[in-house]
């Protein structure tokens, strides 16, 4: 609007602004409806669905921003095992929060990532360790599979394994590097007696 000399222009908004567990997020108006802020640990662009029906995905951070809660009453997340990426192992995959009125909640779903990979494993004359041969890595137990090949997970950088099979034995040792993102390809190795 002019008034004489003088210029106003009057702006207006309508919605939500806020922050939470680090977030900046703007939604529409929140009113008597609830909101959440769903952590996947740190994993970007997993999807989180809301009684079943995809709300949001994952940020770069590992957040998911869900308005649209139904207050005082219970509202069920999830995140569905097919979309983790295969080394990645989750504790509980659903979670039930009940909201206050035009208030948020911070649901926390932790993950864990395991180092895996897939080992060659050959005898000292060049065969393939036998099918069904049982690799021991600690406390765990793994299969040999075709050409010698053993698909290990949880290792550390340094990993002792003993493989037994009925006409023999022999032990190898396998390393990772500590900053490998992907799951290696490792062999053939050679295991001794």
């Amino acid at each position: 609007s002019r008034d004489g000399s003088a210029d106003a222009i009057p702006l207006g908004a309508n919605g939500a602004v806020g922050w939470t567990a680090g977030m900046p997020c703007a939604a529409r108006r929140i009113d008597h409806r609830a909101f959440a802020v769903v952590r996947v640990g740190g994993l970007s662009n997993i999807p989180v669905y809301r009684d079943n029906q995809l709300a949001a995905n994952t940020n770069r951070q590992g957040l998911a921003f869900v308005t649209g809660l139904r207050p005082y009453e219970a509202n069920r997340f999830r995140v569905s095992a097919e979309d983790l990426p295969f080394n990645v192992q989750l504790g509980q995959l659903t979670h039930v929060v009940t909201p206050y009125a035009s208030a948020g909640v911070l649901i926390d779903i932790p993950v864990r990532v395991s180092r895996n990979a897939l080992v060659s494993l050959i005898l000292p004359d060049g065969g393939p360790i036998p099918i069904g041969a049982e690799v021991s890595a600690g406390s765990r137990r793994f299969k040999v599979g075709l050409r010698g090949e053993v698909y290990l997970t949880d290792l550390q950088d340094r990993n002792r394994l003993s493989v037994r099979w009925p006409d023999g034995a022999c032990e190898v040792e396998v390393g990772l590097l500590p900053d490998a993102k992907d799951e290696p390809r490792i062999g053939p190795v050679v295991c001794k007696a």
